[in-house]
């Protein structure tokens, strides 16, 4: 049941290892770079495109082999969130960004815990 309410943690993350592709511009236009590499793989075997296949290709043969233990990203969400709310008055300014973080080891992360329960 989805009632709205959120929970809020608090862990210790290890990115030492990781792509930041949000603050570092080099660390953006790495991670830019080998997406295009794995689609390029794909259509260069003429086979479909798909997110699942771009993330299996990149976790099994490039991460891994680089050492990449995260990567921090912004996800630019579609303006309208539902019908009331907004991330913006104006349509494509998303100044209010959606920064997350993808840990690919549980040894990275440390001291994971509740921090304030069902939030709205």
């Amino acid at each position: 049941m989805n009632t709205g309410a959120y929970d809020i943690y608090h862990a210790e993350i290890d990115i030492s290892k990781s792509i930041n592709a949000v603050f570092s511009e080099e660390g953006y236009f790495f991670f830019r770079e080998k997406i295009e590499e794995a689609i390029s793989y794909f259509r260069d075997k003429g086979q479909s495109v798909t997110l699942q296949k771009v993330h299996r290709f990149l976790a099994d043969n490039i991460w891994h082999k680089l050492g990449v233990t995260g990567i921090i990203y912004d996800d630019k969400p579609s303006n309208r969130i539902d019908k009331n709310r907004y991330y913006s008055e104006i349509p494509d300014l998303y100044y209010k960004k959606r920064i997350q973080i993808v840990i690919f080891s549980l040894e990275n992360i440390r001291n994971f815990e509740l921090f304030l329960e069902e939030q709205s």
